[in-house]
C-alpha cells in the first residue's frame, strides 16, 4: 500500500546553512526553460538565480519544507529598483521573483502556500499590492499566478532584448480588478 505524506509543508526564512540547497532547488526548477532561451540570455538569467540568493537587495527568502527537506523556495523585494535595478518600472511595493518547487514536489500546493506566506508578510507590512514578472515561456507559472488571484497589469510590462516580460498584479485591498483582456 502506498505511504501517504503525513508531514505538513511549513514555511519559514531562509537559514544560512540552507542556501546552498536552495541554489540546487532554483537549477533544478528553472533548467526546464533552458532550451526556451538564447543561450547568452539563459547564462545571464542561470547567473542571476544563483546569486539572487545573497543579493543585497533580497528583502525576504522563505523555504518551503516538508520535515527537514527542502521542497521550494520565493524571493520577496521592496520595489522594481531592488528586485531587477529597474526603478523605470515605478512598482515601490512587494515583488516576488524566483518561485520555484522542485519537480518532484510539483501539484502539492507548495507554491500556493509559499505565494500565501508571502501574502501574509506584505499584508502585515500594510502593502496593498504584490508583483511579479514573467514570460509566455513559463505557462504553469502563469496559471498558477491566474488561480491565485493575480491580474495582468500592463503598466509595468517591459521588453528584455526581443522578449516581453509580462506583469502581474495581486491587489491585496479590495480595489476593482480588472480582468486581463
Amino acid at each position: 500500500m502506498p505511504q501517504l505524506i503525513s508531514e505538513s509543508i511549513k514555511i519559514s526564512k531562509l537559514q544560512e546553512s540552507e542556501k546552498e540547497v536552495v541554489r540546487q532547488i532554483l537549477d533544478e526548477s528553472y533548467s526546464q526553460y533552458k532550451c526556451k532561451f538564447h543561450q547568452k540570455r539563459w547564462q545571464k538569467y542561470i547567473e542571476d538565480i544563483y546569486h539572487s540568493i545573497d543579493h543585497p537587495t533580497v528583502d525576504t527568502i522563505l523555504v518551503a519544507k516538508r520535515g527537514d527537506v527542502l521542497l521550494g523556495t520565493v524571493q520577496l523585494y521592496s520595489s522594481s529598483d531592488s528586485a531587477y535595478g529597474m526603478p523605470e518600472l515605478e512598482i515601490n511595493e512587494a515583488i516576488i521573483r524566483f518561485l520555484a518547487v522542485v519537480p518532484s514536489a510539483r501539484s502539492q500546493g507548495i507554491a500556493f502556500k509559499l505565494l500565501k506566506a508571502v501574502q501574509s508578510i506584505v499584508e502585515n507590512q500594510k502593502g496593498s499590492h504584490m508583483f511579479l514578472h514573467t514570460s509566455d515561456v513559463m505557462t504553469d507559472a502563469i496559471q498558477l499566478y491566474h488561480r491565485f488571484g493575480f491580474v495582468r497589469d500592463r503598466t509595468k510590462e517591459y521588453y528584455k532584448e526581443n522578449d516581453l516580460i509580462k506583469c502581474f498584479r495581486y491587489d491585496l485591498k479590495n480595489e476593482c480588478k480588472e480582468l486581463e483582456k
